[in-house]
C-alpha cells in the first residue's frame, strides 16, 4: 500500500529479462499500472501509436534506400520501354499508309 491506503497495482503484462537467467526468465513488468491495468509503456494504445511510427520510420529508411531506388528505377525503365513499344508499333503503321 501507498501512503494514503491506496493500494497500487502494478502492470499486468509480462516481460522477459532482469532475472538469473537473463531474456528466458519472464515476469511481470514492474511499472505502477495508470490505465487499464496496464503502466504507460505496455498500455495497447501506447504500443499501437509506437508501432504506427517505427513502422512509419522503417518504410521512410526502405524508401532512402539505394536498392529501393535503383528497384523503382528499373519498374520505370521497364514501364517506358512499354510505351515506346507501342509508340513504334503506331509510328509503323502511320509510316506504312503514307504515300511519298
Amino acid at each position: 500500500m501507498s501512503e494514503k491506503g491506496i493500494k497500487k497495482f502494478k502492470c499486468r503484462q509480462s516481460v522477459r529479462g532482469e532475472g538469473g537467467f537473463g531474456s528466458f526468465n519472464k515476469h511481470r513488468c514492474s511499472f505502477d499500472a495508470v490505465k487499464d491495468g496496464y503502466c504507460t509503456i505496455h498500455h495497447p494504445d501506447y504500443v499501437r501509436k509506437v508501432s504506427k511510427a517505427v513502422a512509419r520510420r522503417q518504410e521512410e529508411a526502405r524508401r532512402r534506400s539505394p536498392e529501393y531506388k535503383l528497384r523503382m528505377a528499373r519498374e520505370e525503365i521497364e514501364v517506358l520501354k512499354k510505351k515506346n513499344k507501342k509508340l513504334r508499333k503506331k509510328l509503323k503503321t502511320y509510316r506504312a499508309g503514307l504515300t511519298y
